[in-house]
């Protein structure tokens, strides 16, 4: 478990201080990044009542607050870096908000969870800023990352195709397959490798997205796209 929180909690300042807020910054703002989210982690888990549950409730609604972002890198060059950090900071205070309102006892608006409704201000705030910051060098310096990523259409329905099946079966719906498949999850006779079925299911996939990652990467062309931008 440590060593799990120690890979995210560096990952995740390094995304903070390189790529978000704090813009290029070296090794102690990083490190001042990691220090306020393990500051943010332990107030949360002091938390009185705060169940697992609940908090993988706001991570969920915290993640999602990403959408918009994945979106511009793939889809949309239209939306511009302050579009992006305006509806993130944004969606990310509504969600927040929400949650610790049903914290308090609250009901969710119209049985909506708060992320959604995070990312919905999330979104609109997006569009509206971007609409506000167009212009300048930075939307061709986008297009190039683009333009990369277009190449990837050569390739046909596979680049789609692929990466679906694999959620369908690893995180969605079809995980549930998995449940029996290598033998009855209430009898551990049965058991394969002497395992529960999920967890070999799950082992199975995940491996399999390994090989998704590869193809995307070596057919897609993702790994040439910092050569490319250079």
């Amino acid at each position: 478990m440590q060593a799990a929180c120690g890979t995210v909690l560096h990952s995740t300042s390094v995304i903070v201080s390189s790529d978000g807020v704090l813009g290029k910054a070296g090794k102690w703002r990083s490190r001042l990044a990691a220090l306020l989210l393990l500051a943010v982690a332990g107030a949360l888990a002091q938390r009185e009542g705060l169940s697992i549950l609940q908090a993988s409730d706001l991570a969920l609604g915290t993640g999602l607050q990403m959408w918009p972002a994945l979106l511009g890198v793939c889809f949309l060059p239209w939306f511009t870096k302050q579009g992006i950090a305006a509806g993130l900071v944004i969606g990310l205070a509504c969600t927040f908000g929400l949650v610790a309102m049903e914290l308090q006892g609250t009901p969710s608006l119209w049985d909506v969870h708060a992320g959604v409704w995070g990312l919905v201000v999330n979104f609109t705030a997006t569009v509206v800023v971007s609409a506000l910051s167009q212009g300048g060098d930075t939307r061709s310096h986008r297009m190039r990352f683009h333009e990369v990523l277009g190449q990837g259409k050569r390739l046909g329905p596979m680049v789609l195709i692929v990466p679906l099946v694999w959620l369908f079966f690893a995180a969605g719906p079809g995980a549930m397959i998995g449940n029996t498949v290598f033998g009855n999850p209430n009898d551990a006779a049965s058991w394969l490798f002497s395992m529960p079925s999920i967890w070999i299911w799950q082992l199975m996939w995940w491996g399999i997205g390994v090989l998704v990652v590869w193809y995307l990467v070596a057919k897609f062309d993702v790994a040439e796209a910092e050569e490319f931008l250079k």
